[in-house]
């Protein structure tokens, strides 16, 4: 089956079709994703239009609430009290990484008062060795989630199919050789049925990846670019690559275009 609203959980017993998602922030989610579904072919202007309105909200609240920004509109000329255009909004600078390494403290907002849910840090793995770390927000969790979902969508992927995951998994103890098996893709999938994801540490050899992925035979692929290059090695000197896997996801990594042309 493949990625549809149709999979979306169903919450009231003895209600199958159509489905009912009717606790927790599901519903919201799908009601989003149905939103977008109709704005997404809207001509360039309308997306202008109101993505400025947000923008001039955003202005406001970055100008009042942050050293950083108040300054950085003020340089470029920009009044928050006046409504933004695209001539305007090209006079800002482009935020740098290493802005947000020496300037964190003037960035973050002191005011965080918005009904946005709880704050949590966000990290990046440094592997440029440059490592940043920003808040987000229970909206902009709630965002990437239905993004997450969007993108499912858009590539049509199969949602009862085996999901496997190489990656850094501190504490989750998902050694070799048989790593660690969640029930469904994890909660950015919330909202929908899924088939389960399996989970390897990517503190493993090449090899034990390999051995790993015949065994669990996965639909899909996700990982950091570094480790597919290493695994389709070994698959196009061996043969045997995992006869289900339809799709190879990166992240956290650049991808080029010779990768790209290996693994295909």
């Amino acid at each position: 089956m493949s990625a549809s609203l149709t999979s979306v959980q169903r919450r009231i017993p003895g209600v199958v079709w159509p489905p009912i998602a009717d606790e927790g922030p599901e519903p919201q989610e799908i009601s989003q994703l149905k939103y977008l579904e109709q704005t997404e072919r809207w001509t360039s202007a309308q997306l202008a239009s109101h993505q400025f309105q947000q923008l001039d909200r955003l202005v406001r609240h970055a100008v009042d609430t942050t050293a950083f920004y108040a300054r950085r509109f003020r340089d470029a000329g920009i009044d928050p009290d006046v409504p933004l255009d695209e001539g305007r909004w090209e006079r800002v600078p482009i935020l740098t990484r290493r802005d947000l390494q020496t300037d964190a403290d003037g960035i973050f907002s002191h005011d965080l008062s918005m009904r946005h849910g709880a704050t949590h840090q966000l990290t990046t793995s440094g592997s440029t060795g440059e490592p940043v770390s920003v808040l987000g927000t229970g909206v902009t969790r709630y965002f990437w989630r239905v993004s997450t979902l969007r993108d499912h969508l858009w590539h049509g992927r199969d949602l009862s199919g085996t999901l496997a995951t190489i990656r850094n998994t501190p504490g989750q103890d998902a050694g070799p050789p048989s790593g660690r098996t969640f029930a469904s893709w994890g909660a950015t999938t919330r909202a929908v049925s899924t088939g389960p994801c399996v989970l390897l540490d990517i503190n493993t050899s090449v090899e034990q990846q390999v051995a790993w992925l015949r065994s669990v035979d996965p639909t899909y692929l996700l990982t950091y670019p570094s480790v597919v290059r290493a695994i389709a090695s070994v698959f196009g000197a061996e043969g045997r690559v995992p006869p289900r896997l339809k799709e190879v996801r990166t992240f956290a990594e650049s991808v080029d275009a010779d990768l790209r042309a290996h693994v295909r």
